[in-house]
């Protein structure tokens, strides 16, 4: 009775007092205290309530364990997990502490769409970065790390098919541009297609796309740059390239 009742009330002081012969339980509630010492010493203890009735049901936990909850409790736990020493051990012979947990993204969604904090839309990318061998994936990297540096937010692909399938792929994600990376003589040279976003943007922005602008002409990657920052508004009305370094 004692031992649920102390459960039942979280109650360390209780726990303690019920179980003071019983060493196990004692060395159990000075290792929580120390804990909650530090969280309370890091300014975060009205965030952390102790609960004895948490049970994850996962056999390597071997210290603490711990879920987390919006602050209203509307919903169950966002994310849960605790403490292993022994599992890296167990598994592949590492000698290695660790803590780790598990999300549930529909969860968090549930909770920021009852907070009116979920995106109404996701906004389509301005470029996709599409390319076939001999082109490699550290080229695409370059290049679309490039054009996120000048503003513009951008996809690839992580496993490149072919070209036809990346076209596919951009045009269903509503992707205003795609940018076909092509190995040339005289390096790599860029071609410049409208995507399924690029006619609605000109129809708002009353600009030429960029596919208009440039037509079949491969570009050094340095001329595209170049186009977005001459002509920002064919990329999107809110478009605005970072400003130069000196």
């Amino acid at each position: 009775a004692a031992l649920l009742d102390s459960v039942a009330a979280s109650d360390l002081a209780g726990l303690r007092a019920a179980f003071r012969s019983d060493p196990a339980v004692t060395e159990g509630v000075d290792r929580i205290e120390r804990y909650l010492a530090l969280v309370a010493a890091h300014g975060l203890r009205d965030w952390v309530r102790f609960d004895l009735s948490i049970v994850r049901g996962l056999a390597y936990y071997t210290g603490i364990v711990f879920e987390l909850f919006d602050r209203q409790g509307e919903f169950r736990a966002i994310c849960g997990g605790g403490r292993y020493d022994t599992l890296l051990r167990d598994l592949g012979g590492v000698e290695m502490p660790a803590l780790g947990f598990g999300m549930g993204d529909v969860v968090l969604g549930e909770v920021l769409r009852a907070r009116g904090l979920l995106p109404a839309d996701v906004e389509a990318a301005d470029f996709y970065v599409a390319a076939e061998s001999p082109v490699t994936d550290d080229d695409v990297i370059a290049v679309a790390t490039a054009l996120r540096h000048a503003g513009a937010r951008v996809e690839y692909a992580f496993h490149r098919g072919p070209l036809g399938r990346q076209r596919k792929a951009a045009w269903t994600a509503q992707v205003g541009y795609i940018v076909e990376l092509h190995a040339t003589d005289e390096g790599l040279r860029l071609h410049v297609r409208d995507s399924a976003g690029a006619g609605l943007m000109s129809a708002v922005t009353n600009e030429p796309t960029l596919g208009e602008r440039v037509g079949d002409t491969r570009l050094a990657l340095a001329d595209l740059l170049k186009i977005l920052r001459a002509h920002p508004k064919s990329i999107r009305p809110d478009f605005a390239p970072p400003a130069r370094r000196p």
